[in-house]
Formats: structure tokens, C-alpha cells, sequence
């Protein structure tokens, strides 16, 4: 079984999506880790632009045939095309930086109380601004209690907690999908978090807007 699948929705956003594989591959050892892309009907122009940048980067691309599935359907495409250890799902618009990946699996990975685990995001291009520099040790951010509900731009979770959830209700198309699925782990039992180190960046909104 793969260790990790890496899962990428996207939708007419070519640049972003570039933006965002160019960041997994400087900062991610991809031992084990199966990088897998989603098109959510993005129009026949961009859909072709989405296929040059995938196989730039030797990535895999799920298409629909030109169909809107929606966020929680293309997330269970991406979830369920391959039997993997843990899932980590990230949003087009996010770019990573060294250790986003260590991190997230390892805190789902090593805790077995753990539902999902979000990473924190900087607004902005990577390119735009420098990450601070007065933090290097990750541990995960309760407010004093789990949360009902991590982020859902960037997030794991290993494979028995989807399992058991039973994925993602197909009837959110769009916002508060993430929000159902963390309040179902919940109920079995699970804690959710967010990891306070690293910090990612992240267009907000970008995927929901335009094809820059």
C-alpha cells in the first residue's frame, strides 16, 4: 500500500495549480507518496492547460468529462483511486514549503486519537513574502479542547478515519464539506487540529474565483 496520496482538486486554474506542484516538488520527498490531480470541469481551453502542467510534472490527472462534480465528490475521487496509509488533500491555490508534509503525517500517523490535521496559512504567493522565522518545532493547536473542525484548504487524515467517516457527503458541492466531515469524526471519537508549525500560503478564495 502507498504510504501517503497527495490529492488536488482544481478547476480553470492552471497558474495556481503549477504554483502548487512546483511547491510539493522542491519541498517534498516523494518516497511512497503518490501525487494525484483532480479536474473539476475546468473549460476545454483550461482543461488542456491543466494537462500540460500535470505532465511537466509527471502527475496523474483524474478528468469528468467536463462535468462539475463538486469539492466533496472530487475529493472522494482522489481518496478512493488508490488504497494509501494516510490521505492529505490540498487545495490549488495552497503552496507548500519544507517540512508541510513530515509534519502533517506525522501527527496523524503517530496519534491514533487524531481525526484531521490542518496546516496554518500565510494569505499571499510564496514568492510574495518570507516565512518568520521564530518558530521550527510543530505541535498540535487545541485552544484547549479539539477543535470541531481543522481547515479544509490543506489537511490529513489517515485512511481508517475516512474509512469509518465513510468519506465525504457528495451532497455539500461547495463550503462546509470539511466542516460535516470533522464534526463526523468527532462523533466516533476523534480530535481534530491544526499544526502550529509550518505555515503554508495560500491564495484565499483564489480557487473559487479565477483561473490566475
Amino acid at each position: 500500500m502507498i504510504r501517503c496520496l497527495v490529492g488536488i482538486p482544481t478547476l480553470n486554474g492552471p497558474e495556481r495549480l503549477r504554483r502548487c506542484l512546483q511547491s510539493i516538488k522542491e519541498c517534498t520527498s516523494l518516497d511512497g507518496v503518490l501525487i494525484l490531480v483532480a479536474d473539476d470541469g475546468s473549460t476545454p481551453e483550461l482543461l488542456e492547460e491543466n494537462k500540460r502542467v500535470v505532465s511537466d510534472f509527471g502527475v496523474e490527472m483524474l478528468t469528468t468529462g467536463g462535468q462539475r462534480l463538486g469539492v466533496s465528490a472530487e475529493w472522494n475521487r482522489l481518496a478512493r483511486h488508490a488504497r494509501s496509509t494516510s490521505i492529505v488533500l490540498v487545495n490549488d491555490d495552497i503552496e507548500v514549503v519544507p517540512d508541510w508534509l513530515t509534519v502533517l503525517l506525522y501527527s496523524v500517523e503517530q496519534n491514533p486519537q487524531v481525526g484531521v490535521v490542518s496546516l496554518r496559512s500565510m494569505r499571499g504567493d510564496k514568492v510574495e513574502q518570507p516565512l518568520p522565522l521564530d518558530y521550527n518545532e510543530a505541535h498540535l493547536m487545541n485552544g484547549g479542547g479539539s477543535l470541531v473542525s481543522a481547515g479544509g484548504a490543506i489537511f490529513a487524515m489517515r485512511r481508517d478515519v475516512y474509512d469509518r467517516v465513510g468519506g465525504f457527503d457528495e451532497r455539500f458541492f461547495c463550503f462546509y464539506e470539511e466542516i460535516d466531515f470533522n464534526v463526523s469524526a468527532r462523533k466516533l471519537g476523534y480530535h481534530n487540529f491544526f499544526a502550529s508549525y509550518p505555515l503554508v500560503f495560500h491564495q484565499i478564495g483564489a480557487t473559487t474565483s479565477d483561473p490566475k
